[in-house]
């Protein structure tokens, strides 16, 4: 009984309070107070830094991040007029990670220029 007391005292609580690792660190201390930031002034230089950092996680862990692409770069980028740099990151999710139109939640800025066929020519192979 005395054991478990001490566990659920000092055991729990520890691993808790410690159990992030670099890589979550990495996203709070960046990715995330760039967000907080851009949100509230949405400008071309950090949207820069924003994707650099996203940039920085996917080389460092060897991985593509495909819910930040879509959620923080691909509005942005839009909003930013980098229709290039728009229509390469959704062609990306289309092709590789399975991106759909119905996951959209019409409240997209862009969602009604696909819908009407607007990036057709860019992404003649998603649409």
């Amino acid at each position: 009984m005395k054991i478990r007391l001490l566990f659920m005292l000092f055991i729990i609580p520890t691993t808790t309070i410690f159990c992030q690792n670099v890589r979550d660190k990495f996203i709070r201390d960046s990715i995330v107070s760039y967000v907080t930031t851009f949100s509230n002034d949405p400008n071309e230089t950090k949207f820069e830094k924003l994707k650099k950092s996203i940039e920085k996680l996917e080389k460092d862990y060897n991985t593509y991040e495909p819910d930040f692409r879509y959620h923080l770069l691909l509005q942005n980028a839009y909003n930013l007029n980098k229709i290039d740099f728009f229509k390469d990151q959704l062609t990306i999710l289309v092709e590789k990670y399975g991106f759909d139109v119905a996951y959209m939640t019409e409240k997209e800025s862009y969602y009604n220029n696909i819908m009407k066929g607007l990036f057709r020519l860019g992404l003649r192979k998603c649409i």
